[in-house]
């Protein structure tokens, strides 16, 4: 059964008046049976499948405030004028019911596009997120890598410092001036030729120099 705002809605003709039933039922029941005729209209568009049970009249007949007796009369007539239609222990409006079919499918076409609309966007966000979480990882890979470098392999950093090529050199302070001028050239890495490439341009101090170039 319809709920909310939606269940007032149906459409309606605005020169309903004028139709050839519906003249016939303003003959017989003036304005009054015009106006009633629209009170079971919408609840039959309030009931499931828009059908309302042949049988229990009492509660249609106390939902539109009229005598139960005149209720009945006023429903023949309308099966006979072709308004209403009773089968199968029901009645119902055909011209209701094929309205309605036209906005129950136009309603069900908008809820699987959003549901489509919404999966897609589900699914684009599931994807923006996990690569976004790949890059925040690789991100975080090589900032280790970039950290770890040395300290992950201490055999490099000893061998450096007890090479006899290297022993004019203070180790610990070049390699901490490698990381300031790494911080000012963010595309270049610190790997082992770096170091060695540095280190190799740094030049002996003159006093060893001549030092080395006397004769015993």
């Amino acid at each position: 059964m319809p709920s909310g705002k939606d269940a007032y809605y149906f459409p309606h003709d605005s020169n309903a008046q004028h139709d050839e039933k519906i003249l016939k039922l303003r003959v017989k029941y003036g304005w009054a049976g015009y106006g009633l005729y629209w009170a079971i209209i919408e609840k039959l568009r309030e009931a499931s499948n828009y059908r309302l049970d042949s049988q229990d009249i009492a509660c249609l007949s106390l939902g539109v405030s009229h005598p139960i007796d005149d209720l009945i009369a006023f429903l023949k007539d309308c099966y006979l004028w072709e308004l209403l239609t009773e089968s199968n222990g029901c009645f119902f409006s055909e011209s209701l019911c094929r309205r309605m079919v036209e906005i129950d499918k136009r309603r069900k076409q908008l809820s699987d596009a959003g549901k489509q609309g919404n999966k897609i966007r589900w699914k684009s966000n599931r994807k923006a997120i996990a690569k976004q979480s790949q890059s925040n990882r690789s991100k975080v890979k090589k900032s280790k890598v970039k950290k770890n470098i040395y300290q992950s392999d201490n055999d490099f950093l000893s061998a450096l410092k007890t090479n006899e090529a290297y022993k004019h050199i203070q180790i610990d302070m070049e390699l901490a001036k490698m990381d300031a001028w790494l911080l000012a050239h963010p595309g270049r890495q610190k790997t082992k030729r770096f170091v060695v490439g540095w280190l190799n341009k740094i030049e002996k101090p003159l006093m060893l120099q001549q030092s080395k170039g006397r004769l015993p």
